[in-house]
């Protein structure tokens, strides 16, 4: 069962609700889990055609988030991880490993060359609370 995954500094903890653990399962179920970072919609790309879209809303001045609430949306026939965060890129970090701690292949997010300062943050982050590359979740641009 997806349910949470651990505190793990600098990144808030992660609870996935009902509809979002059915996200990450059926993704899951097609191999690596790909996300798309936002809206975005990467039309022609075979790795992201049916990947869902992973969507965090800012709420500036919200202090620091001790837990993550992701809830499963489907939007257009496109799946979404939506949650709330005061901060970005540590909110993009933790569901990349909660997501990971479920099992399987760490999950893999890309996002557009717009957001490519953003998704090196993202990275930058991931790199540092994951020494292993083999574990560590990918960060890529398209």
């Amino acid at each position: 069962m997806i349910a949470a995954s651990p505190l793990r500094e600098p990144v808030p903890a992660v609870r996935f609700d009902a509809a979002a653990q059915n996200v990450v399962r059926a993704a899951r179920g097609a191999g690596t889990v790909w996300l798309i970072l936002g809206d975005a919609s990467p039309a022609g790309h075979p790795m992201l055609d049916a990947a869902p879209c992973l969507v965090i809303d800012r709420r500036p001045n919200a202090g620091q988030d001790r837990l993550l609430l992701v809830r499963g949306e489907l939007r257009q026939t496109r799946p979404r991880l939506r949650t709330d965060a005061a901060q970005v890129v540590p909110a993009v970090a933790a569901v990349l490993f909660a997501i990971r701690d479920c099992g399987g292949d760490p999950p893999r997010l890309s996002g557009t060359w717009q957001q490519r300062r953003l998704l090196g943050r993202v990275r930058g982050l991931v790199g540092q609370i994951e020494p292993d590359p083999a574990r560590r979740p990918g960060v890529h641009v398209w």
